[in-house]
């Protein structure tokens, strides 16, 4: 996963504040699959936007996806394979700040 720290990431509830998602299939050999459909959710479904909902994997067996909110909280983030419902990896979490009291880094936001 792109721009997170570890297992978390933060982002502002304004919906310009954007946060890069990769989510990564690769085989028993850490090769990439290509073509695999994913899908990424967050626990807080209707809150949370994903772009696009669901992304077909390049041939490095990367699919990517751009996360904005509009409340703030924590959010769960999860990626599925959908061919074979196989969770990818541990799920994320995603800090959304306020935006009154926490400024859109410029390298964050989605244009």
């Amino acid at each position: 996963f792109d721009d997170f720290k570890g297992s978390r990431g933060t982002i502002i509830a304004n919906e310009v504040c954007a946060i890069k998602v990769t989510a990564h299939i690769l085989d028993a050999y850490d090769y990439g699959i290509a073509g695999s459909k994913v899908i990424l959710t967050s626990s807080r479904l209707g809150i949370d936007v994903i772009t696009p909902r669901t992304a077909d994997t390049n041939q490095n067996g990367e699919a990517g996806f751009v996360v904005t909110s509009t409340l703030p909280a924590t959010s769960r983030l999860s990626a599925r394979a959908d061919k074979d419902k196989t969770d990818l990896s541990n799920s994320l979490l995603l800090d959304v700040l306020d935006p009154k009291s926490n400024p859109c880094p410029e390298a964050n936001r989605k244009d």
